[in-house]
């Protein structure tokens, strides 16, 4: 009978493509379309008249009854230089029983928690987190997905989705 076990502390400083590559934009689908669009599942699901009220606070087109979303909308990604470092914690713990010559039995447990992992999101899940009760529970315009949406005030349509490298919280 063998046991091991472990603990490690790993550190992963962002690249310098992650700080400073520059940004880009690109016109890309929405899955689903536009939230605010009239015919938006989000409008017409349980959480409809709270997704009404955050679209007409984001613009008076977006509000309206009338306003039908863009299928591709221009998304923009690029580098952060507010990016602070990948911190894990690692324990493994394992145990080998070797009855006999030939026959070895391994069981192996692993837990990794990773704080401030370096990612991006897609537009799909900014979008859902914005007007979903999952990421935006108060469904408040000044929610952090909701400030990666730039809406145009008069027609509503989408100008810009910022999508880039941010620290999660963990993983």
């Amino acid at each position: 009978l063998r046991l091991r076990g472990g603990y490690s502390r790993a550190i992963r400083a962002p690249s310098l493509a992650d700080l400073y590559v520059g940004n880009s934009v690109a016109n890309t689908a929405i899955n689903g379309g536009d939230p605010c669009s009239f015919d938006s599942g989000y409008r017409t699901g349980a959480n409809g008249a709270k997704v009404q009220s955050l679209c007409a606070a984001q613009s008076t087109g977006a509000g309206s009854a009338t306003f039908s979303g863009s299928p591709t909308v221009p998304v923009q990604s690029g580098g952060n230089r507010l990016l602070q470092p990948e911190v894990a914690n690692t324990w493994t713990l394992g145990a080998v029983l070797t009855p006999f010559r030939g026959l070895n039995i391994s069981v192996d447990y692993y837990h990794i928690k990773i704080a401030g992992a370096i990612s991006s999101l897609s537009n799909g899940a900014i979008v859902a987190d914005c007007y979903g009760a999952v990421g935006n529970p108060s469904f408040s315009g000044s929610n952090s997905f909701c400030q990666r949406i730039q809406r145009d005030p008069s027609s509503g349509s989408i100008l810009l989705l910022t999508s880039g490298l941010f620290n999660y919280n963990s993983i």
